[in-house]
């Protein structure tokens, strides 16, 4: 199983995290996985950057 909710058992980062999963037999399925993350953060904080433009944030989609 690849889910992991409890806390006593976190799996810890400091700037980022690459998770990878082999598709069935030869990397060849087409399924769909999907995925949430929880940011808890404790104040205090600062502001965040303001993020960019609803455009610049969807992914591109190419194909052939």
């Amino acid at each position: 199983c690849c889910y992991r909710w409890h806390g006593d058992n976190p799996v810890t980062f400091e700037r980022f995290l690459k998770h990878t999963m082999e598709h069935g037999h030869a990397n060849d399925r087409g399924d769909n996985f999907f995925s949430v993350a929880y940011w808890y953060q404790a104040t205090p904080y600062t502001d965040f950057p303001a993020l960019p433009p609803l455009e610049a944030r969807i992914p591109k989609v190419r194909t052939a």
